[in-house]
């Protein structure tokens, strides 16, 4: 699916998520996955550094996390259009 992904051309816009997105994001994964526990949540969505949000085409949001060790960003989330937000795997 992702084998013709080119980050320089298919990516249009990139920004960070502010504080209270970044909580709204929280509680609708918690809300379509409450299996997962809020220390998870919390790893996997860490409060610093903040969430960094790729528009990518039209219609795909992809939304991950700053890994500094591993050399760039991590992506954790995505979300079509305005389903559900969904883990990467």
């Amino acid at each position: 699916m992702f084998k013709k992904f080119d980050p320089s051309e298919d990516v249009s816009t990139s920004t960070q998520v502010k504080a209270s997105v970044q909580r709204g994001i929280k509680s609708q994964i918690h809300a379509s996955h409450p299996n997962l526990g809020e220390a998870v949540l919390d790893e996997l969505l860490p409060k610093k550094p903040p969430l960094v949000q790729y528009k990518i085409g039209p219609h795909l949001m992809l939304y991950c996390k700053q890994s500094p060790d591993k050399g760039g960003d991590e992506p954790v989330f995505f979300q079509h259009r305005d389903g559900p937000i969904l883990p990467t795997l």
